[in-house]
């Protein structure tokens, strides 16, 4: 298999700040199951703002910045969403693009994972959206990139790095 490169802008013009999903068909990889083409999608938002959320016990803390100049975004909408279309949780950034509130994970419990609450947060400003999940707590998987459970990117040879 050969990588191809996919540039979007050619195919659909200049993307908005929206939210994406990507869906990739490989039609030489088969499901061992069905025998149909691997599919692979993924969902991302062009934006122009970045956010961090952090929560503890029934407290939550999201911070919205702008990623072009690195200041707060004062008066996001901000909305903690549950995987049942529940919106309980909403309200706006201050100065310091800052939204503090109670949390109440109960509401975002379901009977699959009663232990970890499934929910996300969306901010949105001027019609640019951002999102981020709150079980975010992996990222990037190396199997993502086609290694195995056990693959090391480690480099094989120690650096020196002089600073």
């Amino acid at each position: 298999m050969e990588a191809q490169p996919c540039e979007l802008e050619k195919q659909f013009g200049a993307l908005k700040t929206c939210t994406y999903v990507i869906e990739v068909t490989e039609q030489e990889l088969k499901s061992k199951n069905d025998n149909l083409p691997e599919v692979d999608e993924r969902t991302f938002a062009l934006t122009n703002m970045a956010l961090t959320l952090k929560y503890s016990g029934s407290r939550a803390l999201v911070w919205v910045t702008d990623m072009q100049t690195g200041n707060p975004v004062q008066g996001a909408a901000i909305g903690f969403h549950g995987i049942n279309g529940a919106l309980p949780v909403s309200g706006e950034t201050d100065a310091q693009g800052l939204f503090e509130t109670d949390l109440p994970l109960s509401v975002f419990q379901t009977q699959q994972k009663e232990w970890q609450p499934e929910f996300w947060v969306q901010a949105d400003k001027s019609g640019d959206v951002a999102f981020i999940g709150g079980d975010w707590n992996g990222g990037i998987k190396r199997y993502d990139f086609g290694g195995g459970m056990n693959t090391e990117f480690r480099r094989t040879t120690p650096q020196n790095v002089t600073l």
